[in-house]
Formats: C-alpha cells, structure tokens, sequence
C-alpha cells in the first residue's frame, strides 16, 4: 500500500522544495568572501555531494537519492536513488530510512516489500524522523507490512504530531472523528485538524473545514467550512477542491457559482480525486456552469467508472439508455454498467437500482426490470417516481 508522503504533498516543506533551496546555497556558499554568486551547475554540485557522501556525510547520500529520484539535474534513476538512501540510512541518517522505506512501500526502484519498509520506518521513526512515525502509523493502521494494529497506529501518529509531522496530526484527528480503535472525540478531531491546517497539511484544512461544515465537535460555521476549503484546495489538496466545488455548486456557505463550481470539480479531477471528475460530468451532462457536451460527459463518467467509482458507472450506464443523442446511445453498453454499479453498493441505492430497471427495460428484459424497480421501491418507499415506474413497467410485463 503506499504510503501519503513528503515527495507527494503540496505542504510548503516538501523534500524536493528542500533540495532545490540546499543546492542553491550550496553553489552560493562561495559568496561569503564577497565574490559575486554564479548560477547554480548541478553537475558540480552532484559531483560535490557524491565526494561528500564517499566521506561519510550521509545527509549528502540522501540529497544525491532525491536527485536521482527527481531527476534535478542528472538522468532519473529510481535504482540509484535507492542506493544512496540505502548508504545513508546504513550511515544512521534516518529521513534516508524513511525515504528507503517509501520505495519499499511503493516498488519504485526496488521490488515492492512492505514488510521491509515497515523496519525501515521503524528504524527512522526511532532514529527522530518525524515522516517515519507517521509512515509507520499509516501501516500499522492498514495492516501492510505489520499486523494491523490501531492502537499502535494511534500511537506513532500522536508521536509523529507532537513533532513536526503535521499529516500525523491530521491522521490521528481522523481516526477521533471516526472513532476508529478509541472512543470518538469530534472536538478531539477538530483540535487536531486545526493543528494539522496551522502546520501547513492541506488534508488538516479540508478534514477542519468538513467539522465546521458539519457542526460536528464544533458549531457549525458554513462560510468557515468554505474558507477551510479554499485553504486546502490552495495547498494542493484535491478534497479540498472537490468540496468547495460541491458547496459553490449548491450555494452553501458560499454565493451559488456553477461556473465556479465545474472548474473546482476539474481541479479535483486533475489531482487524482475520482468522485470530482463524476460531478465535472454531471455538470457536462446537465450544462450546468458550461455549456451541454454530452460526449464529454460520457468520457468523464468512463474515467470515474475505470477507477472505480459507482457514480461513474451508474450515471455513464443512465446516459448511454436514456440519451438521444446520435451515436451515443447504446443500451447494450449501457447494461453491465449498471448492474456493476448496483453490485459495487451492495443492491442499497435505489437510484442506481433505478438506472438497472431501465437498462434491464431497454434491452426488454421486462420482468427483471419490474423486479429491480420494486428493490428501489423497497428502499425508497414514499417516493412517488419509483411508485410511477413499478406501474410503467408492470405494463410491459402483462
């Protein structure tokens, strides 16, 4: 499982933003004599930390892994990335542990071995990095690696908090809002958010911003909640982005702003966060904040649906039965769509058992839709549309 990283958040202290700043005063250290600073050749400056490292600074170790790593100034080479870190963490410099630890966790450079990157955050979190406690709480948590072990999660991300890990912050206040392995604390939660957020953790803004949204462990605050997600969407967060788009879409908190509101959902969509690129195609489909593309709609619900989103597959499945656009419509399509959608949540939404009766009614397999839209009626049972369809599809089935 991989492991929610320094190399992959926008937090303002992340390890590449560190390297770029140590190279460059490195190459300006020469300066201090009062002669006049020369642009940064990073090739001396590889050379320069590749004698370092030889020496036995193993910080300069680590540094050349990020280099190799990033590819910032030399070939990337994820396997000698891990060689450097492997010899600085050999060396006693623990973020080397930890960096060894998250190829291991994910099998960059190196055959994925989660149990091995569970020793290294061990040895990295007992060596004062603060980034190995939390890793090693995120294991412990998922149980990769390590048996699972809540308590012993909670532990390390406490450890992880009370230094200078703030993700560690935001970890453990989840699991206070969830009740997770210790009895649920919402004002705990928030607390912890609030630390999470002030430390520069976007995941701590938008986890902040759900509380006050909410009212939970906090009087609810729908103009605070939007602020906090704004702060989270800004630092790179593609929740925070997906939730200020769901409140710009229906006005809450906030003034109501469609447009406002697609090109939140496409921010979220661009970071990797699957149920925005759904709503972007909501947007699409219904030509709400941009104009009607029921084409486009249909790529994006595709998108969201290959990543395993029921939205996705039950609204691309609605689309492709129901449409009347030329060459889109495809009820035969549209069926395993649906009925994956319905398998996904476990036959519990009537609106997605809704979308099967009426694939299951245009591929006129008429008995199967009745039987399917009475499961909705069931679910569902004051809701007079639901009432109308049963009757509608009763008639093709006399």
């Amino acid at each position: 499982m991989d492991i929610p990283s320094l190399f992959s958040r926008s937090t303002g202290k992340s390890k590449i933003s560190v390297l770029i700043v140590w190279l460059a005063a490195s190459m300006l250290s020469s300066t201090a004599a009062g002669q006049a600073p020369s642009p940064p050749q990073f090739p001396e400056v590889v050379q320069r930390l590749t004698l370092e490292c030889e020496q036995g600074k193993y910080e300069s170790c680590s540094f050349l892994g990020m280099t190799y790593a990033y590819g910032s100034g030399v070939a990337k080479d994820e396997a000698r990335a891990v060689a450097f870190y492997q010899r600085a963490c050999d060396g006693g410099f623990a973020p080397g542990c930890y960096a060894l630890g998250s190829k291991y966790a994910s099998g960059t450079g190196v055959a994925k071995d989660e149990a091995r990157a569970a020793a290294l955050y061990q040895k990295a979190c007992d060596g004062g990095s603060d980034a190995g406690c939390y890793a090693l709480g995120f294991m412990y948590a998922n149980g990769s690696g390590v048996a699972k072990d809540e308590a012993r999660a909670v532990t390390l991300y406490q450890k992880a908090c009370d230094g200078d890990e703030a993700l560690g912050c935001y970890a453990i206040g989840l699991i206070y809002a969830n009740g997770s392995g210790v009895a649920k604390d919402e004002a705990r939660a928030v607390a912890l958010y609030q630390r999470a957020c002030d430390g520069a953790e976007a995941l701590g803004c938008y986890g902040l911003g759900f509380m006050y949204a909410n009212g939970s462990g906090v009087a609810k605050d729908e103009a605070r909640a939007a602020a906090l997600y704004q702060r989270a969407c800004d630092g790179g967060s593609a929740l925070g982005c997906y939730a200020l788009g769901c409140i710009s879409a229906n006005g809450s908190g906030v003034v109501k702003d469609e447009a406002r509101a697609v090109a939140l959902y496409e921010r979220a969509c661009d970071g990797g966060y699957i149920p925005g690129c759904e709503r972007l195609g909501v947007m699409y489909e219904k030509g709400r904040g941009v104009g009607e593309d029921v084409a486009r709609a249909a790529a994006l619900y595709r998108q969201a649906c290959d990543s395993g989103d029921a939205g996705g597959c039950n609204n691309l499945a609605w689309l492709l039965a129901t449409t009347k656009q030329p060459g889109l419509r495809d009820p035969k399509a549209a069926l395993p769509l649906a009925r994956m959608a319905v398998q996904m949540t476990d036959s519990k939404n009537a609106n997605f058992l809704d979308t099967l009766a009426e694939a299951l009614y245009g591929n006129e397999f008429y008995a199967e839709a009745l039987a399917t839209e009475r499961k909705a009626l069931e679910l569902e049972p004051d809701k007079q549309a639901w009432k109308d369809r049963v009757a509608y599809f009763a008639k093709a089935v006399k």
